[in-house]
């Protein structure tokens, strides 16, 4: 685990810490200088430690300065309490994260008519007592940690060869039972993408999509295919030219992610256009969806 520890110039922090699931390494700042609630902030390495490992905020955006925009924000969103559920999981209750109560040592809050428990002892909220992780949350640590563990503690990227070909600029594009768009993918991950866009395929069970390739000159080629994981995503199977290609993959994840390369197979390609179809061939049983992303085709000489 790589942690950069920063201060200064001088007696200023240059910021507080912060890590993600995309990002290989935490920063922080000196512990003298991670103040909270007037002591340091021993919390804190264990809460970019959550961020590293996959968990967002047990509340949306940036906390309220006051009760009262709080309330404002619940009025906006139809009094719902769901409009402060910050993580999506159903074992963390919604959290208004008002900064005038972190510090403080109440332990509910009533806006619109609504009581809201405060999460004070989770670490991914900003209260004091910070200090423990629901079973869900647990959950999703051990998964991102074991998908780092495969990899050195790196999360995946589609780092890929200029030969790569994007499926948004694929041309003879075709879609059945399914909807192509296109998505940026830079708020999930700057870098991590190739060309920071995928084409997002909304997918029922069967859906396909379909595009045009074009080999320049007969011969042996490696093919790999780039995609995206996420929690509505199934599992997908490649054809190139009605020919299948390897197994089946699954692109199920808790969280939004690259898959980085995935090799398909090693074949014999006659120069030309061919159609490179991927389906939906199912689902994990945790996905809520038949969904896939494709970020671009690499065919690679041999």
């Amino acid at each position: 685990l790589v942690v950069f520890i920063r201060h200064g110039p001088g007696k200023t922090p240059t910021g507080a810490g912060f890590s993600s699931h995309d990002y290989n390494f935490i920063v922080m700042p000196r512990f003298v200088a991670a103040g909270h609630c007037r002591h340091p902030h021993i919390g804190a390495f264990a809460h970019e430690v959550g961020h590293f490992l996959g968990l967002p905020h047990t509340f949306p955006g940036d906390p309220f300065k006051t009760a009262n925009d709080a309330a404002a924000y619940l009025r906006s969103h139809g009094n719902s309490p769901a409009a402060f559920d910050g993580d999506g999981f159903s074992d963390t209750p919604p959290d208004p994260a008002v900064r005038s109560l972190e510090c403080s040592s109440q332990k509910s809050v009533t806006l619109g008519g609504v009581r809201f428990p405060l999460p004070r002892r989770n670490l991914m909220s900003y209260y004091d007592e910070g200090d423990g992780l629901s079973p869900m949350q647990i959950s999703r640590v051990r998964w991102v940690l074991r998908e780092r563990l495969r990899r050195g503690m790196r999360m995946p990227v589609n780092q890929t060869s200029r030969a790569c070909r994007e499926f948004e600029d694929l041309d003879g594009r075709q879609a059945i039972e399914s909807r192509p768009s296109i998505q940026a993918m830079g708020g999930y991950g700057a870098g991590s993408w190739s060309g920071n866009a995928q084409l997002f395929v909304g997918s029922g069970p069967g859906g396909s999509f379909s595009a045009r390739v074009k080999v320049p000159r007969t011969g042996l080629y490696a093919v790999s295919l780039y995609a995206t994981r996420a929690p509505n995503f199934g599992r997908i199977e490649a054809f190139f030219s009605g020919k299948r290609l390897g197994q089946s993959t699954d692109l199920y994840a808790p969280i939004v992610m690259p898959t980085a390369a995935i090799r398909l197979e090693t074949i014999q390609l006659p120069a030309g256009t061919h159609t490179f179809t991927v389906s939906a061939a199912g689902k994990h049983p945790a996905s809520t969806g038949f969904n896939f992303g494709l970020d671009c085709l690499d065919l690679s000489p041999r």
